[in-house]
This record gives structure tokens, C-alpha cells and sequence, in this order.
């Protein structure tokens, strides 16, 4: 039995940094018969996170470790694999089955809601799998975005163990980008990261386009706005609403006080705002990310603008 086909999926996936852990922590407790979680597969040093010896449990000893450190499993280094072209459509699929069949059978839940921003490049292969499903994808205004990552420093930085330990990074190289192939190795951490932001929120967006089951939020209006709840009342209804089927819900939910929760907390706020960006900085990461930026609405103030327009 594939149990792709037999139950209901929410997907949460973004670039990382946007909130994907708040979804993935609270939402079963909104909607009836649902389960959800965050990143499942991936063992964390914190306490209350997924431990290793469950996730074996779970998964199996080959796609917990050993697929892993061969780069064949995992869900990032699964979307990896499609987005370089070294897994077909087809192999794509049958490796998520394959991997993720022994987890989903355990969940006596009808709904399950998996907020994970290594789904980026899964986008087709959800849609060739799952019979029932929707995508939420989270974006964040990338100024934000990239001096969060800095801080954090998990992402082509300082604590970037995936790329210490020799495994594969997102990279021009990797996708075949051209363009930025040549300059790449000259890039610092901040050019980097604009360029992952950029190339993550086109794939989405690429692969999100005609399809009513999949919906863009940005972060500001789910956690900044002032009408904040306005916009988790949407989510929580798209993705609720299965046509045929629809799960109940709490719609009254206390969001302020859920969202006074620190989730993955900075472990430093070394890293500028970009009010305090030099003007160089602020042409760089508009020169990378601008298009995108302007598609989603960024980038409109008028200290911004100032700065990319200001003489050297």
C-alpha cells in the first residue's frame, strides 16, 4: 500500500528561516484528526528535538545514516539530487516512497502537516505523488532573510556543518546556473545567500505556478502584520479545505500569545539590520535578488531606494 494515496498532506516548505517550526509545533493542536510536524528526519542537538535512535526507529538505519552520509537520503539531499538532474522525475518518487512509506504508516492521522524547508525542489514530485495534498510555501523579505542567516551562520557559514563535513550545498554548480558559475567562487557568505534566496524562491515560485493547490504566505503578514490573525485564519482554511473533504478547525486561536514563543532563536544579532547597510551592500543584494524582490513586493521604501540610487 502506498500511503501517498491513501492520506491528506500539508507542506510546509520555504528557504528556512521563516517560521516553518511554529506550523510544524502547533497546528495539530487547530485542526481535528491532523498531525503535524517539523522535520521529522533530522536529528538536533536540543532538547525535545528528533533523536537519533528514533529516528531510526522511524526511518530505518539505511535512510537515517547511511543513505545520508552517501548524500542519497534525506529530504534536502533528495531535492538536491532532482535539481541537479542526477534523479529523474520517476526516481525521485520512488525514493520518497520508498523512504517515507515505513513513517507515514505509523500515523494513524488522516492529515498530515510536515513543515520542512528541504522540500524546495520536491515541489513535482509532491505533485506526482500525493493524491491529496497542498504546499504552503513561506517567504521572507530576503534582507531579513539573509541577515538572519548570517546570524545563524548554518548556511554557508560558520557553523554550516553540511559543507564542513564534505556534503553537497546548494550551488550554482550544482544546478547548472551559468550565470553565476564564474563568479561563485569569489562570492562571500552574503552573496551566497542572496543567490540561495534568490534560486530557492524561483524554483517555488516556478513550480507553484497554475496550481490552486499550492499558496504563497509571506512571513511579515503571518507574524509581523498587524493583522497577523487575519492571515492565519487563510492559512489554516486553505489548508483545511480538501474540496470534498475538509478537516475541522479552531479558528479562534491565541496566535499572540503562541507567537510570543522564541522559536530558533539567533544565537547572536551580530549582523545589521539593512537601514544600517552601507550602499554597496544594499546594490549587491539588490543586484542578485531584485527581480524576485520587486515580484513579491519588497524593496519599495524610500531609504531602500535612496540607497540604490545613491552615488558611490
Amino acid at each position: 500500500m502506498n500511503p501517498f494515496k491513501n492520506k491528506f498532506f500539508v507542506f510546509f516548505v520555504s528557504g528556512g528561516r521563516t517560521g516553518t517550526k511554529f506550523f510544524g509545533d502547533v497546528l495539530s493542536n487547530h485542526i481535528t484528526s491532523s498531525f503535524s510536524i517539523h522535520e521529522p528526519d533530522v536529528v538536533h542537538l536540543k532538547k525535545g528535538e528528533t533523536p537519533l535512535l528514533s529516528g531510526i526507529k522511524n526511518f530505518g538505519l539505511y535512510w537515517m545514516i547511511f543513505g545520508r552520509l552517501l548524500g542519497k537520503t534525506g529530504i534536502r539531499n533528495l531535492s538536491d539530487l532532482y535539481l541537479s538532474g542526477r534523479y529523474s522525475l520517476d526516481d525521485a518518487r520512488d525514493c520518497l516512497v520508498k523512504y517515507r512509506t515505513r513513517y507515514y504508516q505509523k500515523i494513524d492521522k488522516e492529515l498530515i502537516i510536515e513543515s520542512y524547508s528541504g522540500w524546495y525542489g520536491l515541489i513535482p514530485v509532491i505533485r506526482e505523488t500525493c493524491a491529496n495534498y497542498k504546499v504552503v510555501i513561506l517567504i521572507r523579505d530576503p534582507r531579513d532573510w539573509v541577515r538572519s542567516n548570517m546570524d545563524w551562520g548554518k548556511m554557508y557559514g560558520r557553523r554550516d556543518w553540511v559543507s564542513k563535513f564534505g556534503f553537497r550545498r546548494l550551488s550554482p554548480f550544482m544546478i547548472h546556473d551559468t550565470v553565476y558559475q564564474n563568479d561563485w567562487r569569489h562570492f562571500d557568505q552574503f552573496q551566497k545567500l542572496c543567490w540561495a534566496w534568490k534560486t530557492i524562491y524561483e524554483i517555488l515560485s516556478d513550480d507553484s505556478a497554475e496550481d490552486s493547490n499550492i499558496k504563497i504566505f509571506k512571513f511579515e503578514d503571518l507574524f509581523c502584520a498587524d493583522q497577523k490573525t487575519s492571515y492565519f485564519k487563510l492559512l489554516i482554511e486553505f489548508i483545511a479545505n480538501f474540496g470534498d473533504k475538509q478537516f475541522d478547525y479552531n479558528s479562534e486561536v491565541n496566535l499572540e500569545n503562541i507567537l510570543n514563543q522564541k522559536i530558533h532563536k539567533n544565537i547572536a544579532y551580530d549582523f545589521p539590520s539593512w537601514p544600517e547597510w552601507s550602499n554597496q551592500r544594499a546594490r549587491t543584494l539588490d543586484q542578485i535578488c531584485g527581480t524576485l524582490m520587486e515580484k513579491f513586493g519588497y524593496g519599495n521604501e524610500k531609504l531602500w531606494n535612496d540607497k540604490l540610487t545613491a552615488l558611490s
